[in-house]
């Protein structure tokens, strides 16, 4: 092998390995799990994405190349999928679009739009995909799973899966054999429960500063359609531009794009709200309180933001799950047309 051949080898496994996206968080009402089989030879890739506060969007893809030419066409195809996602409901109308943006690609999918909280469900295939319940029966686009349903997506030469019920090791436990020796890719969603439908929302960035911005204007849209108490959640915006802009800045050294979640709730007078990252382990709670009686040109730099999010919030509390940072907030409400304390 020449070393331009090495070269284009090795490039071809880096960009391979970026289509993927970040293991799932733990959450309450999906669990995924997915895997590309150990006999694939193709360029293939799963994905996974919200495509709005509470539509969840998954994908297998098999792309008919190999080598470099495979991992640029699907590093494509995989921004085209999750633009279109965004942007069109139907599974059915995204893959007609690429059919006419980029009639060139020849690629086996399968994707999968889940409304989590009604239990919704939209599929669509091409090519030598399919999508089935954990059941092996085929998932039929248009009606609701119901809690506990297991969807199977699939790509190329993958078989069902063996069981219905999630062994005691998680979902992992159901995919990873399916895994072995198989030519294909697969992804499985499990829907555990109905997400809550006005109260809690989850917003999603990627590890970029830019994204900041529209995710606190989100996040205030959401607190007005609360109609939370203006005084009781002024500064929150501060303190998470403190914590995503510290996520971003110090998480990620691979320079691959990640997924940042944030997950809001209001229930019973209590705001909770839950930032995920999946960079290196870093507890923001480890840095020392400044001390405030010092000059400042004398202060030790640093700690004077997560100070503004400890002094702001009434719990705050780090722990690390799953490969993942979880940094938790909570803020005590005054009772409605009440004052905060």
């Amino acid at each position: 092998m020449t070393s331009a051949d090495s070269l284009r080898h090795d490039l071809a496994g880096l960009m391979q390995r970026a289509l993927l996206p970040p293991r799932f968080p733990v959450r309450r009402d999906l669990e995924v799990e997915s895997g590309i089989g150990s006999a694939n030879t193709t360029v293939s890739f799963y994905d996974h994405i919200w495509v709005e506060t509470q539509i969840f969007a998954a994908a297998a893809i098999r792309v008919h190349q190999t080598g470099l030419d495979g991992a640029w066409t699907a590093s494509g195809l995989r921004q085209m999928l999750r633009a279109l996602l965004t942007r069109i409901s139907d599974p059915h109308a995204v893959l007609a679009t690429v059919a006419d943006l980029a009639p060139q690609i020849r690629f086996d999918a399968a994707l999968a739009r889940l409304d989590v909280v009604s239990g919704q469900v939209s599929i669509a295939t091409k090519g030598e995909a399919g999508a089935r319940l954990g059941d092996g029966t085929e998932a039929f686009d248009g009606p609701s799973v119901t809690p506990g349903s297991i969807l199977w997506l699939t790509a190329g030469e993958m078989p069902g899966l063996s069981d219905d019920k999630v062994p005691i090791e998680g979902l992992e436990g159901l995919v990873k054999p399916a895994l072995q020796g198989s030519a294909g890719v697969g992804c499985a969603v499990l829907y555990k429960t109905a997400a809550k439908s006005n109260r809690s929302a989850t917003f999603v960035m990627t590890n970029d500063l830019a994204g900041i911005p529209p995710l606190l204007e989100d996040i205030g849209r959401f607190f007005l359609r609360q109609s939370l108490d203006e005084e009781a959640v002024a500064g929150l915006d501060v303190a998470l531009d403190e914590i995503l802009t510290n996520a971003v800045n110090y998480g990620y050294k691979d320079g691959n794009a990640h997924e940042i979640l944030v997950s809001l709730s209001v229930e019973s007078g209590l705001l909770s709200i839950e930032v995920r990252d999946d960079g290196g382990p870093f507890d923001p709670l480890s840095v020392p309180e400044p001390d405030l009686s010092v000059e400042i040109d004398d202060r030790q730099i640093g700690g004077l933001g997560m100070h503004f999010v400890r002094t702001l919030l009434d719990r705050v509390e780090y722990k690390r799950s799953n490969g993942w940072n979880v940094l938790l907030l909570e803020k005590n409400l005054p009772p409605a047309g009440g004052n905060a304390p």
